[in-house]
Order: C-alpha cells, then structure tokens, then sequence
C-alpha cells in the first residue's frame, strides 16, 4: 500500500510541534504508539531545510506486516518506527489496528482478511477440531454398549417381544 502524508513542517521551528502532533495523530487515528523524533533528528531536518529542502514531511505506511512511521525532507530520510503490528504483544486490540490503518489508506482489505483469517479464524478452527475429537472419543467408548444394546434387542425380538 502507499504511504500517507500525514503531517507537514515547511518551517525549521515546527518541526518539533509537527512531530508531537504526527505522534498524536498515529495514535489517535491508527491506535499505536511510536518513538518521538530525537534532539540529533530534530537538528538534521532542520539543517535539510536551511539547505534548500522545501519541507519536512511526516509519514506513515504498511507493507511487509510492518508499520512504519518516517520522516523525510530533501535527500534525508528517517525511519522513525518500525512496527510489527500481529506480533507486538503490547498492541491490544489489533484487528482494531488493522482496520484504523485499511482506513488511513496504508493497508488494503486483503492485509486485513489475511490478519483475522490467520488470528480470528485459526483459534476458531482448533476450537472446533477439538470439539470433533471429544465427541469422536465419546462415540467409540459407548460403542461397545451399543454393540450390546443391538443384541439384546434382536434377541427380544427373536423370542417373541414387540
């Protein structure tokens, strides 16, 4: 999926507020939380906008089961976060997380069918198979008595009972 422009700084001095309001916006919109843009990272862009880069942009996306959250300006191009979302145990509602970011535009309808089909639909099929095999176990310990229960009546049959 492509990525998505979410915040924008055309000015050295918001840089740091654009950060803060990129963070914000992952976690509101998306509901994960990510690394803040470091004093060294704050300095590097504004250094890319002081030598002819027109802004700074802050960007998210998914691809390869992973979230990323990246800033970028000119030539200079920072992964800030790196997030993988099915199995970040810290992530607590993750279907959830899927769906933000199909919404967002970062992940399509078949990453999500594919995360619930792998962690909704897997649990649910153990579940069942389980459930086959009580009752299969189940099946063959009264299948003796069965087996007894038939004799017994063709016996009362063949002497004479209704």
């Amino acid at each position: 999926m492509p990525e998505q422009v979410i915040e924008t700084a055309d000015k050295a001095d918001r840089i740091e507020y654009t950060s803060k309001q990129a963070k914000t916006y992952i976690k509101n919109k998306i509901g994960l939380t990510v690394s803040d843009l470091g004093v060294g990272e704050t300095a590097a862009f504004k250094d890319q906008l002081q030598n002819g880069a027109k802004k700074v942009e802050f960007v998210i996306g998914f691809k390869d089961s992973k979230f990323t959250y990246t800033v970028r300006a000119g030539a200079l191009k920072l992964v800030i976060d790196t997030i993988k979302v099915e199995e970040d145990r810290g992530i607590s509602n993750k279907a959830q997380v899927f769906v933000n970011m199909k919404n967002e535009g970062i992940a399509s309808q078949a990453d999500v069918d594919a995360f619930r089909k792998k962690n909704e639909l897997g649990p649910l099929k153990k579940r069942i198979d389980e459930l086959k095999k009580r009752i299969k176990e189940a099946e063959d310990k009264i299948k003796p008595d069965k087996q007894v229960l038939e004799q017994l009546e063709k016996e009362y049959k063949d002497n004479g009972g209704k």
